[in-house]
């Protein structure tokens, strides 16, 4: 090999979204089949109640929020390109979706409705990420780097004062089913999955993870509210039963 050449490798990622029955995921089933550089739903995904997907896919400068239906047919965007609008979560009335985006000049909270109308800023701190809306519907939750720590906040799905529910770095929560509690990243000399009462405060039960285990992307209970799921990157999901155990 000559001196003037370089032998290098080059790492092509390409995100496609798959849909699996929830007590067989070998059944699942590949719905989109995009180029590399979309990152299909890498940024963001989650079910209508009637049974549409909402998703994020990139281009080379915005991420941008889509519908579809659940076997993919039917695509169609909901926000333009233009911005990063990412993170997304749907509420469980349907009414509403809420993302962090850049287009007020920095990350805040963003909501529309379902079919991209009516876009409204809810946050205006400009660092401001991660939404995630309650149960009811009724409020978003939301990390925010305001005061350099990365807490958990809390504001009305339609906008208004913040509140502050945690003193920690916080990250990629969500609520329990029944409203009660809020299953997140918590950090204090490593990150662990926590459960909080709704009102937030000190964790009221911490679960260290696995080696490989992340909660990039968002906890998400159990429909029966009694484990958490999260992320591996090496070996799939993980979940944990709030109660204990392995």
């Amino acid at each position: 090999l000559s001196k003037d050449s370089l032998l290098t490798i080059e790492h092509r990622q390409m995100n496609n979204i798959w849909v699996a029955p929830s007590d067989n995921l070998s059944q699942a089933k590949q719905i989109t089949f995009g180029s590399f550089g979309r990152y299909d739903g890498l940024w963001g995904l989650d079910w209508m109640p009637d049974g549409r997907i909402i998703f994020n896919s990139s281009n080379t400068q915005s991420q941008i929020i889509s519908e579809m239906n659940a076997d993919g047919s039917e695509q169609k965007q909901l926000t333009a390109p233009g911005h990063v609008d990412s993170s997304l979560d749907v509420s469980n009335d349907g009414r509403y979706i809420v993302f962090h985006s850049t287009r007020g000049g920095g990350f805040d909270i963003w909501r529309i409705d379902a079919n991209g109308d009516h876009p409204t800023q809810l946050t205006f701190g400009k660092q401001n990420y991660q939404p995630s809306i309650s149960s009811d519907s009724r409020f978003v939750y939301y990390k925010s780097m305001k005061n350099r720590i990365g807490e958990l906040r809390r504001i009305s799905i339609d906008g208004g004062e913040s509140v502050a529910l945690t003193d920690k770095q916080t990250s990629w929560f969500a609520e329990s089913p029944d409203g009660k509690f809020i299953a997140g990243a918590y950090r204090t000399d490593k990150s662990r999955l926590a459960i909080f009462q709704n009102t937030g405060g000190e964790p009221l039960k911490s679960f260290n993870l696995p080696k490989s285990g992340e909660l990039y992307g968002g906890a998400r209970w159990t429909p029966d509210g009694k484990s958490v799921v999260y992320y591996d990157s090496n070996y799939g999901y993980w979940k944990q039963p709030i109660e204990g155990g392995e």
